[in-house]
């Protein structure tokens, strides 16, 4: 089995070298805290800072396409700080 397939990224530069899919969902997240904006996932409601979902993508939770979140205005009341 290939290592870097098994390796934990250690910030989300890291991450987006993975794969191109997981390279445009970085870029979205740095956009996202660029602009001062939260992040909801349009599926299951919930929201979270950029901070919070990189803490969440670099532990391997929440890896799902760009197409699955939108930015909205942040609120200081998201379900993940």
């Amino acid at each position: 089995m290939n290592e870097a397939l098994l390796k934990q990224p250690q910030d989300l530069a890291e991450f987006s070298t993975f794969e191109p899919w997981k390279r445009e969902l970085a870029e979205f997240v740095m956009e996202a805290e660029r602009q001062g904006k939260s992040i909801r996932c349009k599926y299951q409601g919930f929201t979270m800072t950029p901070k919070a979902l990189s803490e969440c993508l670099i532990n391997g939770l929440f890896v799902w396409g760009v197409a699955n979140w939108e930015m909205i205005e942040r609120t200081g009341k998201e379900d993940w700080q």
